[in-house]
């Protein structure tokens, strides 16, 4: 038997077509439409279709690539029928193939988790890709790049590797022709050969991991980022205030975008537009603008700057900096599924933003629309149009489209074009087969996946990040703090563990509290998913959701409000490890800093940060009391390397909030 077409499952027929042949195929199939099959000894599989069309498939060919009769695309209904034939046969045969995703009624104890696309030599790929794709690939490599490598397993049967603007899943095993990336190209494209190198470097360790090697020893032209260091230094030493009304700010930072757009930075062109945004929000007194931006900004640029100066080490230049990561992507035909909808508000503003994940791959990208001066009553921005849909339609739906692009921060463009190449429909919110880097199961795959992800403060910056979906056995009590103005349940995880739900009231959707709570109390059916924005704080981890699936999809942050809801008053109580505490009593007294310039900091201002500092080294926090200490009497002797001690001080301060 083939062992490649034997090891095709639905998804996978699916990803090498699209959902409407396969499901038309599988109706065909169970009337009794569906192939007759013949397989020579050269293993060139013939598949005759009553309708006259006939299907030849000879190894190692694509799906695309197999020749069929009849005048349809590339991905007919015959191919599609008989691959899902072929796989259907061969897994109901007595002793059939181990492949790599099973077929239905496939156990899991026979898939092949064996494999891995490390395997593929370069005279492969080479054949295969070709030689301009190749080079395309190895220059690429040269540049550094960040992936996630994912072995196949019982429960992820598929290969894959999440490169940083698109995703490879090896649907075969030991067949590079079904190789599928998600990208514009979708087959052979150098995104390919990313992944197996991928898998090369990741060596034989078992379960996810994060891979970020280059083989270049040619150093990125690091000279483009002084600007960018010089504008953060600026701003610390001026002080939010101070930059607010300056006159040079505008020429200074367009200065600073020009040698960091040319060199292809795309996380450090970020940061410097979120740090004028920040300073713009501050002098507009715009509600967006938080005390502590400056210091989680500058802290990051700083912090990606040095270590991409750095010797070699886990993390190259390129997948800190963001080099070589498009600034757009565009994606093949793709399947994205709703989680949920989060809705914010700055002054008469409004914005809109729906999660949308692939099932596939468990990528995340954010669907935006900012309503000016728009009322923000609840129901009205529901019906309101995005992408050729509506916000509420969107939220609860999958999307299927032709005209995604992809944005290296993870944001969504639906291109509008020839009708019938995006359509919205409803979903089921069945997360099961979401990949375990975004279904969370239970407490401890959650540490485990989490402590794998390098530092934060220079992980590729993309929105969606922590967005998780979890798996929900229990919800417990809920709460509401007066006091916070927020909404709380502990609720346990269908493989053990448990963590805490919270939502502020806000604003923007001013009745979500009501509405998670009726939600989260069985109002809708018993709650099997939750999906949010998942984050570490006070010792537990902590869940904003943005969707709950009980017997029907809810949106808190879009629902009309329910009747009869009452919240029962309580404290939300959440005592902080000792360590916690005093990291957060450091971080304040930084952001202070931070926000009013170290040129104008007071002799009170500098007490407070020796205390605090003094607090983290009595609790064994020996490295962020030595670099506290030394801003603070750098600071006293108005030394002129005081901005770069706030810098050694704030990027300690920040891996040790992370891991604390």
């Amino acid at each position: 038997m083939r062992e490649d077409l034997a090891a095709l499952s639905v998804e996978a027929v699916a990803a090498l077509s699209n959902w409407g042949l396969t499901k038309r195929a599988q109706r065909e199939i169970a009337e009794g439409k569906g192939p007759e099959i013949e397989e020579d000894g050269a293993g060139v599989v013939t598949g005759r279709f009553p309708d006259g069309a006939s299907v030849r498939w000879p190894p190692a060919t694509s799906l695309r690539d197999a020749g069929c009769t009849c005048s349809g695309a590339p991905a007919c209904r015959h191919r599609v029928g008989l691959a899902l034939a072929y796989a259907a046969r061969a897994s109901a045969a007595p002793g059939g193939p181990e492949g790599g995703v099973a077929p239905a009624g496939r156990a899991p104890s026979t898939i092949d988790t064996s494999w891995s696309p490390a395997g593929f030599d370069d005279a492969e790929l080479a054949k295969h890709l070709g030689a301009r794709v190749m080079a395309a690939a190895q220059a690429a490599r040269a540049r550094g790049m960040l992936a996630r490598v994912r072995p196949p397993s019982s429960t992820e049967p598929i290969a894959s590797v999440a490169l940083p603007t698109c995703t490879v899943r090896f649907l075969a095993p030991r067949q590079l022709a079904f190789a599928r990336c998600d990208c514009e190209i979708g087959e052979g494209c150098a995104h390919v050969a990313l992944a197996v190198w991928a898998f090369r470097a990741a060596g034989d360790a078992e379960g996810e991991r994060v891979v970020a090697r280059s083989l270049s020893d040619h150093p990125s032209d690091l000279a483009a980022l002084e600007p960018l260091r010089a504008l953060g230094r600026w701003a610390l030493g001026a002080g939010v205030s101070g930059l607010a009304g300056a006159d040079a700010l505008p020429q200074r930072a367009a200065l600073a975008r020009l040698p960091l757009v040319a060199g292809g930075y795309v996380w450090m062109v970020a940061l410097l537009d979120e740090l004028v945004a920040a300073i713009a929000a501050y002098r507009d007194r715009s509600a967006s603008y938080r005390s502590l931006a400056m210091f989680e900004i500058v802290s990051e640029i700083e912090a990606r700057s040095r270590s991409a100066a750095a010797p070699p080490h886990a993390l190259p230049p390129g997948a800190i900096l963001g080099q070589g990561t498009p600034f757009e992507t565009r994606l093949d035909h793709v399947r994205l599924v709703s989680l949920g909808a989060r809705l914010t508000t700055d002054g008469s503003s409004t914005h809109a933003r729906v999660l949308l994940a692939n099932p596939e791959t468990g990528d995340v990208f954010g669907l935006d629309r900012t309503f000016d001066g728009e009322p923000r009553e609840l129901g009205e921005l529901a019906p309101r149009r995005l992408a050729g849909s509506t916000i509420g339609g969107l939220a609860v739906g999958q999307v299927v489209t032709r005209s995604a692009v992809r944005r290296a921060n993870g944001e969504l463009v639906l291109k509008s074009g020839a009708p019938g190449v995006t359509s919205v429909t409803p979903q089921r919110g069945d997360f099961a087969s979401m990949p375990t880097s975004r279904r969370i199961e239970g407490a401890a795959a959650l540490e485990a996946h989490l402590a794998a992800r390098p530092p934060g403060i220079l992980r590729p910056r993309r929105l969606g990040e922590d967005v998780v979906v979890l798996a929900i056995d229990e919800v417990g009590p809920l709460g509401f703090d007066v006091a916070e103005q927020a909404l709380f349940v502990r609720v346990s995880l269908v493989e053990g563990g448990s963590l805490l739900l919270l939502r502020r009231h806000g604003i923007a959707a001013p009745r979500a509290l009501d509405v998670l709570a009726a939600a989260l109390e069985g109002t809708w059916g018993e709650v099997r998913w939750v999906a949010g924005d998942l984050t570490r704080g006070a010792g537990d981890w902590i869940l904003d959701p943005t969707m709950v699936v009980a017997d029907r999809l809810i949106v808190p942050d879009l629902e009309p409000a329910p009747s009869q809801v009452h919240l029962a008053r309580a404290r939300l109580d959440r005592p902080a490890p000792a360590a916690g505490r005093v990291l957060a009593e450091v971080v304040e007294r930084m952001g202070e800093a931070a926000h009013t310039g170290l040129d104008v900091l007071d002799a009170t201002f500098t007490q407070r940060l020796e205390r605090a500092g003094a607090a983290a080294g009595a609790i064994g926090l020996a490295s962020v009391h030595a670099r506290v200490e030394s801003l603070v009497g750098s600071v006293r002797r108005r030394a002129p390397d005081r901005a770069e001690r706030w810098a050694d001080a704030a990027i300690r301060v920040r891996l040790a909030v992370e891991r604390a």
